[in-house]
């Protein structure tokens, strides 16, 4: 072995199995959950977006499904017939209240909520989105 490398001339390059390591997703939050995970983060020292992860990763690894009742429509209830939608709009301030970001989370992670998603029928995104804001209130 030498006593001396000289690194200036080694070229560097990057870790080719990193991409496998995790997966680049963007969603939109609600901001309660993300100012949740931020002050987390101001506790703890780790990036917020490092806990997310964390976070969704324990709930792939454990299986844990989301504690959720979707309200059932009462039968033969037409709601076009009761109502006329034909002059509405689409709520101005409807963006303010998710908030959008992007995150580097574990491919495992990833492929539960989108079997999860397949299995419910609601995109992984939103169950996502459904599981940090359960346990922001939790």
């Amino acid at each position: 072995m030498r006593k001396h490398y000289d690194f200036d001339k080694m070229k560097g390059r990057k870790n080719p199995y990193t991409k496998y390591l995790k997966q680049p997703v963007t969603m939109r939050l609600d901001r309660d959950t993300v100012s949740y995970f931020k002050s987390l983060a101001a506790e703890t020292g780790v990036a917020y977006q490092t806990l997310i992860n964390l976070y969704l990763r324990d709930c792939a690894v454990h299986h844990r499904k989301l504690r959720m009742k979707w309200a059932t429509r009462a039968v033969n209830m037409n709601y076009e017939e009761e109502y006329d939608f034909s002059d509405s709009v689409r709520n101005p301030y409807a963006k303010r209240l998710k908030k959008q970001i992007t995150l580097r989370l574990n491919t495992d992670a990833i492929s539960y909520f989108k079997a999860l998603a397949t299995e419910t029928g609601i995109p992984y995104q939103n169950l996502i989105n459904l599981y940090l804001t359960e346990r922001t209130h939790s």
